[in-house]
């Protein structure tokens, strides 16, 4: 396989919006893994997420700051992204990293897609912080800019050229392994979840 299906290849909010229920948060119990949606498809929908969270955070850094947006991004950073980082260094990474060749393209380009955590917690800060008709200041919007694109470059990165070539080495174990991992994934945080009620 040489590329995405047609349907993550558009930076679309909505349709990035469509797939994130189904992939995280509350709704997000772990019902598509080992079923009709294969592992990797979970990631690149998540991936897909992350450049329709870049445009939103692109629009907030020029000026565009209704409650809903700004909120929508909020959340995203604070609640899933943390789930996201945890399923791709826990399952996908390692199982990546296992049925890949020493040379593999895989593995030069996964350093590449790392995620800056301390950029993202400095703008959750701002926007929790962030009053409807505040103006940022210009380090503030550079930080917004930064993680934007930052988050599109992820995207780039696995949706075009590390999923592509897992799709093609995955064989039956390592999508088994991926699911079990992920499986794992889910009962623990439904358990931390329980824990904190």
């Amino acid at each position: 396989m040489t590329g995405q299906p047609p349907a993550y290849q558009n930076d679309n909010c909505q349709a990035g919006d469509a797939f994130l229920p189904q992939t995280f948060g509350d709704k997000f119990d772990g019902s598509d893994i080992g079923g009709e949606v294969p592992p990797l498809e979970i990631f690149a929908r998540s991936f897909l997420k992350e450049r329709s969270i870049a445009a939103k955070i692109l629009e907030i850094s020029s000026g565009e700051k209704p409650d809903e947006k700004i909120s929508y991004v909020r959340d995203y950073l604070r609640d899933i992204q943390p789930q996201l980082r945890r399923m791709e260094s826990d399952a996908l990474v390692p199982v990546l990293k296992k049925y890949s060749l020493s040379d593999d393209e895989c593995l030069t380009h996964i350093d590449n897609a790392g995620f800056d955590e301390h950029l993202a917690e400095n703008i959750l800060s701002i926007l929790e912080n962030l009053k409807l008709n505040d103006c940022m200041d210009p380090a503030s919007c550079q930080c917004l800019r930064t993680l934007a694109h930052s988050l599109r470059k992820r995207a780039a990165i696995w949706n075009a050229v590390i999923l592509p070539i897992a799709r093609v080495r995955f064989n039956d174990q390592a999508n088994l392994e991926l699911s079990e991992r992920l499986g794992a994934i889910v009962k623990n945080t439904q358990q931390e979840n329980a824990n904190e009620k």
